[in-house]
């Protein structure tokens, strides 16, 4: 137990940096002031971070281009998934912000490769928001480009890049530009990539998996937090893209639904109510008498 202790004071002394984020919960390790990449990490194994800090440091990801970002959860999670991804995506001063898994080994590629892909992709998609090396099309096909204990070589869904619609979590590479997040009201370890992926595509950026290869020491967690993680993002989605009216001050509401259906009957119900005049006429914002209050007849039915 003693030495279990003196081995965790001496990872928090190597790895002593400055608090960095709104929270002030991830920790900035060093490296240059004006990076082109910010490497984020969850941390609970001192040993799994030096060696893949290791791997990224023989691939060229030095302290001149880059900058070191950790979220220290190994005395207890300190925040979970979707809050350190807020925290690292807040707190990073790189062109683009690299989040990855403690376990995560270069064994191919590196940061001269990595600018190369990102290049292509500008050239390809220059609105593109997130990129990682595993996900799913809209079609429902994966995409893999990278190793991890069941396959050496897991590659598939060729030629790269290829867009998709999610992302695995091991590695995640974010365009600071697009001023993405996560949500607030989700939690956990889970399915945080798909969420970032959904905000990225909502927000008018597109996502990808590149020609990036990688080996990624673990072949997940299918347990009871998984699938507790896909029910909340399920509901939350069922919530947050239900159909709902806009209503602005030109007195005049829209209907914002990804229903085909619901776009025919709203324009319907617009056209009627100009017709009928339950929507107010030009002048309206001009007149104080005219505007509608709480206790006039609703301007749509319920």
């Amino acid at each position: 137990m003693l030495q279990q202790a003196n081995d965790h004071m001496t990872a928090e002394t190597t790895h002593r940096g400055e608090r960095v984020g709104p929270a002030g919960i991830v920790t900035r390790l060093g490296g240059s002031a004006q990076p082109v990449f910010s490497i984020c990490t969850m941390v609970t194994n001192w040993d799994e971070y030096d060696g893949c800090m290791a791997s990224f440091a023989r691939g060229g990801f030095d302290h001149q281009s880059c900058e070191f970002i950790v979220l220290d959860n190994t005395a207890g999670n300190r925040a979970d998934g979707y809050v350190a991804l807020n925290e690292f995506l807040q707190a990073a001063a790189g062109r683009y912000v690299l989040i990855c898994h403690q376990d995560v080994v270069l064994i191919e590629h590196g940061r001269v490769d990595l600018e190369r892909r990102l290049a292509e992709l500008d050239q390809i998609d220059p609105h593109w928001g997130v990129c990682g090396n595993a996900g799913y099309t809209a079609e429902g096909w994966p995409v893999l480009n990278l190793s991890h204990p069941a396959n050496d070589r897991d590659v598939l869904g060729t030629p790269f890049p290829v867009r998709v619609v999610s992302l695995d979590e091991n590695f995640l590479l974010v365009r600071r530009e697009a001023n993405l997040a996560v949500s607030r009201d989700l939690s956990g370890f889970h399915h945080y990539a798909v969420d970032l992926c959904t905000v990225s595509d909502i927000l008018g950026w597109n996502n990808y998996v590149i020609d990036f290869f990688l080996r990624h020491n673990s072949g997940g967690t299918l347990d009871a937090s998984y699938d507790r993680s896909r029910d909340a993002i399920t509901a939350k989605y069922a919530r947050a893209l239900r159909p709902r009216w806009a209503h602005v001050i030109t007195l005049r509401p829209f209907l914002l639904s990804g229903s085909r259906l619901h776009h025919r009957l709203s324009g319907v119900q617009r056209r009627l109510g100009k017709l009928l005049g339950i929507y107010p006429r030009d002048g309206v914002l001009g007149d104080p008498a005219k505007r509608p209050s709480r206790s006039s007849t609703p301007m749509r039915a319920e």
